[in-house]
């Protein structure tokens, strides 16, 4: 009769762990991103696209950042996007711009996609790990002014009105370092009594995450390894 022993059992059971971990490692690597069929490339990362350019399909492309699915039909007609990139205190930010005519009393809606483009000349490793809002305005309101990020941030929220230029409420994503590189990003504006509203503006921070943790590679092979040698024990047959 073959008598398994524990030990080889306990060398199966951490080989399976190891390679689900190295699986769900490189599961984890892979983010969506904008479907582009074509894509407007801005020199020096910035430059000013129409609303009615950024139809299904068209993607811009700011320095490492990718935008698409722009979702621009609830704002009025006659708009345009300015996409701007900055580095304020060694910390790169991309500014976007949603420019319209907004009239007082209406509500209007937009979305649009960021990913961060990784490899080639560009580093890896990059995260989204703040999302900021405001909107330009100097008299009327109440105007308020919501923003919904997927995935939903690690702390803050975006949720404000405006008087005049004086904000209340909360204007700030933050996400844990390593967490995301892409975010869909919806938008809901509603203008208040004698408002000048003219603009959305959402600036995007990032972080390089260094990434000290083995790579999934290795963690595969490993607990290959593991099973072969518990499968050779298995094998053996017992003494006599």
């Amino acid at each position: 009769m073959l008598r398994v022993s524990k030990v080889w059992i306990f060398s199966i059971q951490i080989a399976l762990v190891l390679v689900a971990v190295s699986l769900a490692g490189s599961f984890t690597d892979v983010q969506a991103t904008p479907t582009c069929t074509s894509t407007i490339v801005l020199p020096g990362g910035s430059g000013v696209k129409l609303d009615s350019d950024l139809t299904a399909g068209v993607c811009v492309q700011s320095q490492d950042k990718l935008y698409g699915n722009f979702n621009l039909a609830g704002l009025p007609t006659g708009g345009s996007v300015t996409f701007a990139f900055s580095t304020v205190g060694g910390v790169d930010q991309h500014l976007v711009t949603l420019s319209n005519p907004f009239m007082p009393g209406n509500t209007y809606t937009s979305g649009y996609e960021v990913a961060v483009i990784e490899g080639g000349t560009f580093a890896s490793n990059n995260f989204i790990t703040q999302l900021r809002a405001d909107i330009t305005q100097t008299v009327g309101g109440p105007t308020t002014f919501t923003e919904t990020p997927t995935p939903a941030p690690t702390t803050g929220s975006i949720n404000f009105s405006k008087t005049g230029n004086v904000v209340t409420g909360t204007f700030v994503d933050n996400w844990t370092p390593g967490l995301t590189s892409d975010l869909v990003i919806t938008d809901t504006l509603t203008t208040g009594p004698g408002s000048d509203a003219s603009a959305i503006l959402n600036t995007i921070i990032q972080s390089q995450q260094i990434v000290s943790s083995p790579e999934p590679a290795t963690l595969e092979l490993l607990g290959i390894a593991l099973t072969g040698i518990a499968t050779f024990g298995l094998c053996r047959k017992p003494r006599l």
